[in-house]
């Protein structure tokens, strides 16, 4: 008996390097974030934002903010190109799930766009392939990578982001190259 824990405790140990993905998330809600103990900071008139447990920050860009409305905290994308940059580049990403609040109930939800880039220098987008628009939320699949994202508002209504999960894969595994 021994000898075959022994054999199966050598099979496993000589298999890890070649485990798969393992996959993971970081929350934001903006909403928990803002409530005692703080894990969120906002400077210059809250149009910055860093998580203080993992230093992802939030640039706001035209008259976006972050903002707390009927209580609820989050980042206030008015109409008309307003537009959130998440940095620093988050490493193995490959979706991004954002929830919105939005009144009226007509709006259109493909007015969200979300771009990806590696650096902050030139984004791609708007991502069509691999985004799902539903009431209240829009996910983005993309190739896994280190990216920073713009979220952009296009349309004529104001957009009300209440969180972000993005789902990145650590890769603990040998890369065959032939």
């Amino acid at each position: 008996m021994k000898r075959i824990l022994r054999y199966l405790g050598a099979l496993l140990f000589a298999g890890m390097p070649f485990s798969v993905i393992l996959g993971e998330n970081i929350t934001h809600n903006f909403q928990s974030m803002n409530t005692e103990p703080r894990t969120i900071e906002f400077k210059s008139a809250n149009k910055y934002a860093r998580s203080t447990t993992d230093s992802i920050t939030y640039t706001c860009g035209g008259k976006a903010v972050f903002d707390v409305v009927n209580y609820q905290a989050g980042i206030k994308l008015y109409y008309y190109g307003d537009s959130v940059i998440v940095a620093p580049a988050i490493e193995g990403l490959y979706e991004v799930h954002i929830g919105y609040i939005i009144v009226p109930s007509t709006f259109n939800t493909s007015d969200i766009e979300v771009y990806i880039s590696p650096d902050g220098s030139k984004w791609e987008g708007p991502l069509t392939d691999g985004v799902t628009y539903s009431s209240g939320s829009v996910t983005a699949t993309i190739p896994r990578g280190n990216y920073q994202l713009k979220i952009r508002n296009k349309g004529s209504y104001d957009i009300f982001i209440t969180n972000i999960i993005y789902y990145y894969e650590i890769c603990n595994c040998f890369r065959y190259v032939p």
